[in-house]
């Protein structure tokens, strides 16, 4: 088959018509075009754990699902953004690729004193630097002390609230050898 034949006009107004109706229709459609590109145990984890009953899988050009071996065991695991269907709180699910087992952050779970909902989240990718700096509060006042550096062994989960094409505030999930943690970042 040659390009020219792949890219006739009537090909290329049905794959926009394809696009609009993901944009139009909601995050569901979207996500089902997305699927594709995801790898099958993840999908069939997915409807096996009857996750999609307890949680909406949101997707935007900004949060796409991410793919690492986020925990050591050299298996690819995968984390996608979802809504909690009964709070409507947004979150992160987490599948590992080889137990299948799955963690959430935020979705109506907290991962820090008073965040349950990453509803703030307008980017995330995979961080890959062995150190990140983490913001220190004074526990009664709230108040920022300072920063102290965390060392990383393994690939983390960057989420961040942007002002301006900046990051103000966000957080890092990361596998400490034994669990997940929380490393909060900016304001």
């Amino acid at each position: 088959m040659q390009l020219d034949n792949i890219l006739t006009p009537i090909y290329i107004a049905n794959m926009l018509k394809f696009f609009i109706a993901c944009l139009l229709s909601g995050s569901s459609l979207a996500i089902q075009a997305q699927s594709t590109s995801l790898p099958s145990w993840f999908t069939d984890a997915l409807n096996n754990k009857r996750l999609d009953t307890l949680y909406t899988f949101t997707s935007s050009s900004k949060l796409t699902p991410l793919q690492a071996d986020f925990n050591g065991d050299d298996t690819r695991d995968i984390a996608v953004f979802v809504k909690e269907t009964k709070t409507g709180k947004s979150g992160i699910l987490l599948m590992e690729g080889k137990t299948l087992a799955y963690r959430v952050f935020g979705a109506g779970r907290a991962v820090a004193p008073g965040d349950d909902d990453f509803v703030w989240a307008d980017r995330w990718r995979v961080y890959r630097s062995k150190t990140a700096r983490e913001t220190r509060f004074d526990p009664k006042s709230g108040d920022i002390l300072g920063s102290n550096i965390v060392n990383l062994n393994k690939p983390g989960i960057l989420i961040e609230d942007m002002e301006d094409g900046a990051a103000i505030a966000g957080g890092i999930i990361y596998w400490d050898g034994k669990k997940y943690k929380w490393i909060h970042q900016g304001e």
